[in-house]
């Protein structure tokens, strides 16, 4: 078999289904779905929502709470929980105490997915606009 290249042609453009071929066309370079990613600023809380959803909808409701609940470990205002096909966040807050010292952890609900059929929903009650945000926010960062 002889090769028809010439010595200027780079052997990384040649596609074994022929120069001419749209397999290059039709396959996304993984760099240019991670730039867009990273490029993505969220600046509404109906863009967040959308966000949120399309992170959900990516695999089932454990995979977003393992993913959710990591990028959230270190944010003190905000905390996830996954029961069944529900995810809940929850805004948290101290109260009481003196410095800090016997101070109770306050969970209140802010937002909630479920999961019905084969799609994630955002639920109606509870929505506060903030915790939406906080969360978009860190499902965005690297």
């Amino acid at each position: 078999m002889t090769d028809n290249r010439t010595n200027d042609q780079e052997r990384d453009k040649i596609s074994p289904f022929g120069e001419d071929s749209i397999v290059e066309d039709l396959t996304p370079g993984d760099e240019d779905l991670e730039a867009e990613e990273q490029t993505k600023t969220i600046e509404t809380v109906d863009e967040a929502l959308v966000y949120i959803t399309s992170w959900a909808n990516r695999g089932n409701m454990k995979q977003f709470y393992t993913v959710v609940s990591a990028r959230l470990s270190t944010d003190n205002e905000h905390d996830v929980e996954f029961d069944g096909d529900t995810v809940t966040f929850y805004n948290v807050r101290k109260e009481g105490g003196i410095l800090g010292i016997g101070a109770e952890t306050v969970r209140e609900p802010a937002l909630r997915l479920v999961q019905k059929g084969e799609m994630a929903r955002i639920s109606d009650d509870p929505m506060d606009p903030d915790c939406a945000m906080a969360v978009a926010q860190a499902l965005s960062r690297q």
